[in-house]
């Protein structure tokens, strides 16, 4: 056979034998790139759904709907586990989203379960002084305190208010959050020298920032919570603790009338009931009572300051709401003030 008829041999063998061979593989890799393609187009397409929930879990947080916003940060959450990295930022959001959803429906040992990894993740990620983990471990310390776990609850407390001092600096409105937050635990857990001290720098501070124009909401709680250590604890230097309510509130540009200790101005202040439940239990205590007083002066709001025993809360509430005070006049016109009203309960 010449070697031209046996060259055209061999081609017709090839085409014949290996053409089906060579589309099928043509054939199946075209399948994988569609299939990888429908893949991508797939994970795509749950991403945006996840984005789209997140977006509407926070919205419904925003305005108290936790029921219906927890199920959606669920879902965006196990979708974005589902495809992106363990530390990936979406998914560091969507679990700092559902721990904060989890905290309002008091769901604290899920929520700490939460909070405990992405304490992990942001400090494998971001390193231990990144600004992003001081708020969860004011959530942390929180959750501590509630389990009775104290020195974890201290413990967090510093270390968020070490961590704020470094990323923001020692007069910033987060340090002076931060400190709020520790003098209150300082507070009720009986450390007096612990507390007085944290107090005073944290008001020191608050009130320079709001003399730069710095107002945050926290302050004015910062304000109550120190009366509560102050009248708590009979450590009471009353003209001393009025000044510096009315420096900050010069300072803050409080358009809120406040009128301080209201006793001496009232009419008609009746006495509370001694609850029957605090008459077995023996309890006694203070409590604190913020009213808001009309141009008439009739109590038309009460707010417990400083928390304690319900049932003496309760008591004082009532009393107070019934609690009538002469007309404060500014430039001569009666205006609406806020005031306290302390009621000290013995056991009997």
């Amino acid at each position: 056979m010449s070697k031209r008829l046996l060259t055209l041999y061999w081609t017709i063998f090839f085409l014949l034998f290996f053409t089906p061979v060579i589309n099928r593989c043509i054939g199946q890799t075209r399948d994988n790139r569609d299939a990888q393609i429908a893949t991508t187009i797939d994970q795509a397409a749950e991403l945006a759904e996840a984005a789209r929930l997140n977006t509407r879990a926070v919205e419904l947080f925003g305005q108290s709907r936790y029921d219906e916003a927890l199920p959606l940060a669920q879902r965006a959450l196990e979708i974005r586990k589902r495809y992106l990295p363990p530390d990936d930022n979406l998914i560091l959001v969507s679990s700092f989203n559902l721990a904060e959803i989890l905290f309002a429906k008091k769901k604290y040992g899920d929520a700490m379960t939460l909070y405990k990894q992405l304490l992990s993740s942001y400090e494998r990620k971001f390193g231990p002084n990144d600004s992003r983990i001081a708020p969860v471990l004011d959530r942390l310390a929180f959750l501590y305190y509630e389990r009775g776990e104290f020195d974890k609850t201290e413990s967090s407390y510093k270390r968020a208010l070490a961590i704020d001092e470094s990323a923001y600096g020692a007069q910033s409105a987060e340090v002076a959050g931060a400190l709020h937050q520790l003098a209150q635990f300082y507070r009720l857990r009986g450390k007096n020298s612990d507390a007085e001290a944290t107090f005073n720098r944290a008001i020191a501070l608050q009130t320079n920032l709001a003399l730069q124009g710095v107002h945050l909401p926290q302050f004015e709680r910062t304000m109550s919570d120190y009366y509560c250590f102050l009248y708590q604890n009979e450590h009471i230097n009353l003209p001393a603790a009025e000044e510096r309510a009315s420096r900050f509130r010069q300072a803050s540009g409080n358009q809120e009338r406040y009128s301080g200790i209201v006793n001496g101005r009232a009419l008609s202040l009746p006495a509370p009931d001694y609850p029957v439940e605090a008459r077995a239990a023996r309890m006694s205590g203070i409590v604190i009572i913020k009213v808001t007083i009309d141009e008439n002066g009739r109590v038309i709001k009460t707010e417990d300051m400083c928390g304690g025993y319900e049932p003496l809360i309760r008591a004082a509430s009532g009393a107070a709401q019934h609690a009538r005070f002469t007309p404060t006049l500014l430039f001569g016109q009666p205006v609406k003030v806020t005031g306290t009203i302390i009621y000290r309960f013995v056991g009997r």
